[in-house]
């Protein structure tokens, strides 16, 4: 056979297993030329033999596997399926065997012949594609002339313009596609996914549009391209900077739970440590950059108020983390009381204390972590310690105990209160502070694990069922003395413990924070330079001082703080709901009146445990300098009221609401100060207490026509000579309002 420069001067014998027709004609007619003996088949047996044939072609044919042991270099596979000819490729790599994808429509005399050449050549290269050809000459020169032809003035007109606005607004689509990626992950809370689709899109806008800036610079409409342009940079920082967040505070948590640890681990946490820091930081910088170029337009103030909001969150962490040596014990032992309250039993302190905890740092590590029942340590109080009053009245109970020490209002003095108490009954003491956590803040830690089986009691736990579960557990055939209780914490902390790892972090971080600031997690640590920094960010359930800071004006302070003690023996609040009206108005002469009303509606089924009555001594700490005028309950006046003042102003009412009904208590008051002339600052304090549920509360203030605002720190309905500000008690809420009081005419 010859073949270009391959020649072969006996008659070899061909073997074509093929059912293209085209392709046998075109490969039979070539190798006819070079004398070759053919034989043809559209298909063969698996018994066929090839010891005769000096090459073997299938075309659009695979052979059987017992074939593709005997074949050798003698063999080639074509074919105009791709993807059968990149399967057979990899299985076919460390044969011999040759293969060969031709474009089904590329199959002509010149393909072939380059076709034949691979398949008979000692080329190393086991596979080849032939995906088109050159074509012929006078068929260039055609469609030159016909093109010529064509192509008329206008078309060049056109041609020319559509290139112009084509690489000029080029990086628009991908500056789109990946603008509507950041509003998908935002909107989703898909920070962590690592789809990267969005930030290449940025990129390629970027390049593309630095080639047309100078022509947008001289349009003028630059400076919205590199707004929205910065923007995406910013935001897909800001993402990078969540995922090192994230993977990093996983390693670190899996540090912090693990025991034992050298002191190269530990070196190798703080280093963590500090890396957390740093990525906080530049986060908190690229929050605070985005939130300052964001526009106000479209809706996208709604976003500014978050990104401003989010960066508060992380310049939280941020001070907390500060204190970080003396909270995992650097170098010491630390030791906390950790108070499991019950908020759905409300005391003013946060909830009734059913079962505490003793946790043990030191370096950087959980060494221990112990849980008992309250009825542990109550059962072994060998003194007479005597009761607040209302526990006394209304409790019928008249010693003092452990599980009744949140009885105030502030959770500092009940820390106090719960150390004297385990140092009376358990000898306890030398703790480095305590952590207060009700039941609704476990509920949304546990909302971060998902389902959690329960081997030892065979149950399965959520953040929808935990409460009930949780009762069902602690109080069904509950005796003083039983393990029941604290079996059942111990079980579901030690599942939480294993399973850290495997928790939705973002969602636990929320969890955490929102339970922080809504005050269902409260602190308190014995370190004054960590206490400060807690007292600070509101995280401790501390009284707030209802006094003016403000010195360069005239400084008038209100205050109002109600708390609730839940004293009839049931979980009652479960079924709770509370909403507030509070109503200031001003008078001509300066004069303000206040008027707070509180609803109470229980919604609990008729006497049905945990439900029922609803036993509750309300209190309301209120100014110290105010004359009272009106105490009222359901629109008629309350006498029996117990009043005191020293700080504040003290008012406590003891109601019992029937389930399926409702109440409103309503308290008017008037400041002992005034407006006077000219600028003057109005400050509100609302306080919520620890554990209590999240209420509605309507603000409105009332102001006479010689009185107008000129700043306030809120967002309100202005109508009339009235502004209303509709809000949620989910934490302490302070309102400044400037206003300034002209001379009366």
């Amino acid at each position: 056979m010859q073949l270009k420069t391959e020649i072969v001067n006996t008659k070899e014998r061909v073997l074509i297993v093929s059912k293209n027709k085209l392709f046998l004609k075109l490969i039979k007619e070539l190798l006819e030329k070079y004398q070759s003996e053919i034989h043809t088949a559209s298909e063969i047996s698996k018994n066929q033999s090839f010891k005769k044939y000096d090459y073997v072609f299938f075309i659009e044919s695979i052979p059987y596997k017992e074939h593709l042991k005997k074949l050798d270099a003698r063999c080639s596979l074509i074919f105009t399926d791709k993807r059968v000819f990149l399967h057979l490729s990899k299985i076919l790599k460390t044969t011999s065997i040759k293969v060969v994808y031709c474009h089904p429509d590329k199959i002509n005399k010149t393909v072939i012949q380059q076709i034949l050449w691979f398949s008979f050549s000692s080329s190393k290269e086991k596979s080849i594609e032939f995906l088109s050809v050159k074509p012929n000459k006078k068929e260039v020169l055609k469609n030159k002339t016909m093109f010529k032809i064509n192509l008329s003035k206008k078309s060049v007109i056109f041609l020319i313009v559509a290139v112009i606005v084509t690489t000029l607004f080029s990086f628009l689509p991908f500056l789109v596609f990946s603008s509507l990626n950041i509003v998908y992950k935002v909107k989703k809370g898909r920070f962590l996914k690592q789809d990267t689709s969005g930030e290449k899109a940025y990129r390629i806008a970027s390049s593309l549009y630095k080639i047309s800036r100078p022509v947008h610079l001289f349009l003028g409409d630059s400076l919205i391209v590199e707004n929205v342009l910065n923007i995406n940079r910013d935001s897909y920082n800001s993402f990078k900077v969540l995922n090192e967040l994230h993977n990093n505070g996983k390693e670190i948590v899996k540090s912090l739970i693990k025991k034992d640890k050298t002191s190269q681990d530990i070196s190798f946490l703080q280093m963590r440590f500090n890396n957390l820091d740093q990525e906080l930081n530049k986060l908190q910088s690229n929050l605070e950059d985005l939130s300052k170029i964001l526009p106000e337009i479209m809706g996208f103030d709604k976003y500014k108020n978050k990104l401003v909001e989010t960066s508060k969150i992380v310049s939280n962490f941020r001070a907390f983390l500060v204190n970080r040596k003396f909270i995992f014990g650097d170098g010491q032992t630390r030791k906390y009381l950790l108070l499991f309250a019950n908020n759905m039993e409300l005391r003013p302190g946060g909830g009734f204390i059913g079962s505490f905890a003793v946790v043990k740092v030191k370096n950087y590590s959980l060494l221990d972590i112990k849980v008992y029942d309250v009825y542990d340590a109550d059962g072994q109080l060998q003194v007479h310690i005597e009761p607040p009053y209302a526990i006394k009245e209304y409790l019928n109970q008249p010693h003092w105990f452990l599980r009744d020490s949140a009885f105030y209002p502030d959770f500092p003095q009940n820390y106090q209160e719960a150390l004297f108490f385990l140092k009376k009954e358990m000898g306890m003491d030398n703790f480095s502070g305590g952590i207060l956590l009700t039941t609704s803040a476990v509920e949304k830690i546990i909302g971060a694990f998902g389902d959690i089986y329960l081997t030892d009691f065979k149950e399965n736990i959520n953040a929808d069922n935990f409460y009930i579960k949780t009762q069902i557990h602690s109080e069904k055939n509950f005796f003083p003395g039983s393990i029941q209780k604290k079996g059942f914490l111990n079980s579901i902390i030690k599942h939480l413990l294993i399973n850290l790892e495997d928790a939705d972090y973002q969602k636990l971080t929320k969890a955490i924070y929102n339970s922080l600031n809504e005050k269902q997690i409260v602190l308190y640590f014995a370190d004054k330079k960590t206490q400060n920094t807690i007292n600070s960010l509101f995280w401790s359930g501390r009284l707030i001082s209802p006094q003016c800071n403000e010195t360069k004006m005239n400084c008038l302070s209100n205050y109002i703080f109600p708390f609730s003690a839940n004293l009839g023996v049931n979980k009652s609040n479960f079924f709770i709901n509370k909403g507030i009206i509070l109503k200031t108005k001003v008078y001509t002469d300066g004069k303000i009146k206040t008027a707070v009303t509180f609803k109470f509606i229980n919604n609990s089924p008729e006497y049905t445990f945990p439900g029922g009555n609803y036993k509750n001594y309300f209190q309301i700490y209120l100014p110290k300098d105010i004359k009272i005028n009106d105490v009222l309950q359901d629109s008629k006046e309350v006498k029996n009221y117990y009043l005191d003042e020293d700080v504040y102003t003290k008012l406590a009412i003891f109601f019992n609401l029937k389930p399926k009904n409702s109440t409103e208590i309503k308290i008017i008051y008037t400041l002992d100060n005034r407006l006077l002339e000219g600028s003057n600052i109005y400050q509100f304090i609302f306080q919520k207490q620890i554990g209590s549920k999240n209420s509605d509360l309507i603000f409105i203030l009332e102001l006479p026509s010689n009185t107008y605002i000129v700043n306030q720190n809120f967002s309100p309905l202005a109508k009339e000579n009235k502004i209303i500000y509709n809000t949620n008690l989910s934490a302490d809420k302070i309102f400044y309002i400037q206003l300034v009081k002209q001379k009366n005419q």
